[in-house]
């Protein structure tokens, strides 16, 4: 029988995903956004860098 998924973690800067015990990983990304003013129209783009290493 397949294993259970482990639970969701959220990783942050410095921490370590140890690719070879890994089979697959799904991505989010989430952001908030905080204004003094009203904003009538926004547009945002954003780059996501992920560096991979073997």
């Amino acid at each position: 029988p397949a294993l259970p998924t482990p639970p969701a973690k959220t990783i942050g800067p410095g921490e370590v995903i140890f690719s070879k015990l890994v089979d697959k990983m799904d991505a989010t990304f989430d952001y908030t956004f905080k204004c003094d003013q009203p904003i009538s129209e926004l547009t945002e783009e954003v780059s996501i860098i992920a560096t991979l290493e073997n």
